[in-house]
């Protein structure tokens, strides 16, 4: 989708991209310092829910954002509470499992994380279909109404 924000709502082309994947990067290294010095918590499943249904808000944001300083702004906090997600959700897994089987919960979020190709050409099919915008915010509902869900009949989940 950057590519697609940066030539046709920035204009901005190559360049705009590279800042684009600069704004990703220095919101993901900002987060992940900040929970690398916060004091370890007992329950993750609250930073957890918060990462996901930010993510959620903020690609809907995007896909209303005009302007590269908010462009880059709302990209680096989705890159942020990605990270922050991903951060919790290893732990979680990791907090989950005896000691014995925490190769085996790595494995499991090997394979999550090998299956970002579908993720990918969902939005580049949806982006195809219906439109950056609706993309982008489609899949932002999509990420808030899946952790809600998930919150709501996981019981388990909610005790992380």
């Amino acid at each position: 989708m950057l590519p697609e924000l940066a030539e046709t709502r920035l204009g901005l082309g190559a360049k705009g991209l590279g800042w684009m994947h600069a704004a990703q990067a220095g919101g993901g290294l900002v987060i992940g310092g900040l929970i690398f010095l916060l004091p370890q918590r007992r329950s993750h499943v609250v930073p957890f829910a918060a990462s996901l249904i930010c993510l959620g808000t903020a690609l809907i944001v995007l896909a209303q954002v005009q302007g590269l300083a908010a462009t880059l702004l709302v990209l680096a906090v989705i890159s942020a509470m990605i990270t922050a997600w991903d951060i919790f959700t290893q732990s979680m897994m990791q907090l989950s499992v005896s000691d014995g089987q925490r190769g085996r919960a790595m494995g499991t979020w090997v394979f999550a994380i090998g299956s970002a190709p579908l993720g990918h050409l969902e939005i580049g099919f949806l982006a195809t279909a219906i439109g950056t915008d609706w993309a982008l915010s489609l899949n932002g509902m999509a990420v808030v109404a899946v952790i809600a869900v998930a919150l709501a009949i996981t019981p388990a989940l909610r005790r992380l």
